[in-house]
């Protein structure tokens, strides 16, 4: 039989409780009453507690799109970061799909759907990236730390601080495998606009997929194809709104029309 080993007697007392006491108050939960709706958010740093406490400035008009889903919608969050609009979307009862290819961001996001048991059936996530078609890719990070910010597969200007590998696949793949097609889609995918579209074909043109939201980076001509094909499918422009602090990003609105 082998020898129990005391971790303590083996690290030392120091050690011990120092992780010890790290482990036991390393959680810090905000809860954010967004819209009515109670969220709760595990706090890593500053930039998580802005994202988790801030979305009717960083982002309202996407609040808004979330708020015109059918009740009986499916949600496909695509770049779904820490889950801080994925979360609000499964709280009023919304089927949701949630992409994020981040392994710490996609972290976050598995704590935070725990922590609201509530909403957590309505909420399913991929740590995967949607592309154009079954590849592997690699995200540039500008800094490893959980809620990043910087992090593009293509057309990175930064010093990346490391690279993450991650599988990509088309969404009109992903639905048939799962046997979903979404009504309601945001795509926030940091200059992958282009490969994304290129991917969803099928879903632009069979009758389910009703609105979608899309941040555009007016000075990236992939990002401004990405937005004229989606109008080729009958997508019409309903709404264009710089993102806060960014003069070259819009977030826009497009309905398919009737």
């Amino acid at each position: 039989m082998s020898e129990i080993i005391n971790l303590e007697k083996l690290v030392g007392s120091k050690t011990f409780n120092a992780v010890k006491n790290l482990e036991d108050n390393s959680e810090i939960i905000f809860v954010n009453s967004l819209r009515g709706k109670e969220i709760k958010f595990n706090i890593k740093n500053l930039r998580s507690l802005w994202q988790s406490a801030g979305q009717e400035y960083i982002e309202p008009d996407l609040l808004n799109f979330i708020d015109n889903i059918e009740p009986n919608g499916i949600y496909f969050d695509i770049g779904a970061s820490i889950g801080n609009f994925c979360l609000y979307a499964a709280s009023k009862q919304i089927k949701v799909f949630a992409f994020e290819p981040e392994i710490t961001n996609h972290y976050l996001l598995l704590t935070n759907s725990l922590l609201n048991e509530e909403y957590q059936k309505n909420l399913k996530s991929y740590c995967i990236a949607i592309g154009e078609k079954h590849k592997f890719e690699e995200i540039k990070i500008e800094k490893f730390e959980i809620s990043s910010h910087q992090k593009r597969i293509i057309d990175y200007s930064f010093n990346p601080a490391y690279s993450q590998k991650t599988f990509t696949i088309s969404l009109d793949d992903f639905c048939k495998l799962e046997n979903i097609w979404p009504t309601d889609i945001k795509i926030d995918v940091d200059g992958y606009e282009e490969q994304c579209v290129g991917g969803m074909k099928e879903n632009l043109t069979n009758g389910n997929l009703k609105n979608i939201f899309i941040e555009i980076d007016l000075e990236q001509e992939s990002s401004i194809k990405a937005l004229d094909e989606i109008q080729k499918y009958k997508f019409e422009i309903i709404s264009s709104k710089q993102v806060q602090n960014y003069k070259n990003l819009y977030n826009y609105v497009l309905s398919k029309s009737t």
